[in-house]
C-alpha cells in the first residue's frame, strides 16, 4: 500500500504529479509537528522534524489531517477512540421531495456554497430495490459533505460549517428564508455566532440531537461495552481495527448529542 506523493513536474511547468515513494510506506504516523515536503534544489522529497529527534528513534512521518476512516482505509490502521484531533464523521442529509420550501431551502443553500446531490427519481411500490443516485448534470459541483468533527477542547463546537448551514436552513419556515435570501449577510449562516431567530436555532439542534440519538440506537453495542472489548485480548487484529472505528464514530455522535442537548431549550 504506496503513499502517493504530489511533486513537482519536470522543468517546473503544469500541475503537479503523483509519485510513489516506497521508502515512507516504512514510516509509521505521528502528529508532532512532522512535514514532508519536495525540495526543489536538492531533487528530492523531505521529512522534517519539528523538534530534536534522539539517535535510534523510529523514523516517523506525519500521514497528514485524516479522519480515522481514511486513515484505516489508506493506512490498514486507526487511532485510538478519541485520539485523533483530526477525526470526522460524515452524515447523510437532504431535503425531501415533498417539501413545500425544498426550492428556496435548495436556492438558500447554494447561496452558501452548499450542494445537495440531486433528488433520487420518486419509485412506485413495487421497486424491488432503491435506485441508484442520478449522475450530476454537467458542469455541476460536487454534493458538499456534511461532517461532525473531533471538538477541542472537549466539549467544543462539532459542527462544520456546511453542516450548520443546513441544519439552519432546514429548520426555516417560509418567512425566514425569504428573509435570509434578501439578505446581503446570508454568509453569516455559516458562522457559529449567526443573528438567528431563537426559535430556528433550537429547531436545528432539535433536528441534530434526534439525528445523533437515531445512528446511535443503531449500533449493536454501546460506547462502553466497545470500549471493554478494546481493553480485553479477545478480537482479532481485523475485529479490534472495526471496534476501534466504531467506538471512534460513537465519540463524535455522542460529543455532538451532547453540545446539542442543551441547546434545544435555551
Amino acid at each position: 500500500m504506496t503513499r502517493h506523493n504530489q511533486i513537482p513536474a519536470r522543468g517546473g511547468g503544469g500541475a503537479p504529479v503523483s509519485a510513489l515513494i516506497p521508502l515512507w510506506d516504512l514510516g509509521n504516523h505521528a502528529d508532532d509537528g512532522l512535514q514532508t515536503e519536495f525540495v526543489v534544489s536538492s531533487d528530492r522529497s523531505e521529512c522534517r522534524a519539528g523538534a530534536g529527534v534522539a539517535g535510534g528513534s523510529q523514523v516517523l512521518l506525519r500521514y497528514g489531517a485524516r479522519p480515522s476512516a481514511e486513515l484505516l482505509l489508506h493506512g490498514g490502521w486507526a487511532p485510538a477512540p478519541g485520539r485523533n484531533p483530526h477525526d470526522r464523521l460524515p452524515l447523510a442529509l437532504g431535503l425531501a421531495r415533498a417539501d413545500p420550501l425544498r426550492a428556496d431551502r435548495q436556492a438558500l443553500l447554494e447561496a452558501l456554497g452548499v450542494h445537495l446531490p440531486p433528488a433520487p427519481p420518486q419509485q412506485g411500490q413495487a421497486a424491488p430495490a432503491p435506485a441508484p443516485p442520478p449522475p450530476l448534470p454537467p458542469g455541476a459541483p460536487p454534493p458538499t459533505e456534511f461532517c461532525l468533527r473531533a471538538a477541542a477542547p472537549h466539549g467544543g463546537d462539532p459542527l462544520d460549517p456546511p453542516l450548520r448551514a443546513f441544519l439552519r436552513v432546514f429548520a426555516m419556515k417560509r418567512e425566514h428564508l425569504q428573509r435570509w435570501l434578501a439578505s446581503d449577510r446570508v454568509q453569516d449562516l455559516l458562522h457559529p455566532d449567526c443573528a438567528l431567530d431563537t426559535e430556528v436555532e433550537a429547531r436545528a439542534w432539535a433536528f441534530l440531537l434526534a439525528r445523533t440519538q437515531l445512528l446511535l440506537s443503531s449500533y449493536p453495542s454501546t460506547l462502553q461495552e466497545d470500549l471493554a472489548l478494546l481493553e480485553g485480548n479477545t478480537l482479532t487484529a481485523c475485529s479490534r481495527l472495526a471496534v476501534t472505528l466504531r467506538a471512534s464514530e460513537k465519540i463524535l455522535l455522542e460529543a455532538a448529542r451532547d453540545y446539542a442537548a442543551p441547546r434545544v431549550h435555551p
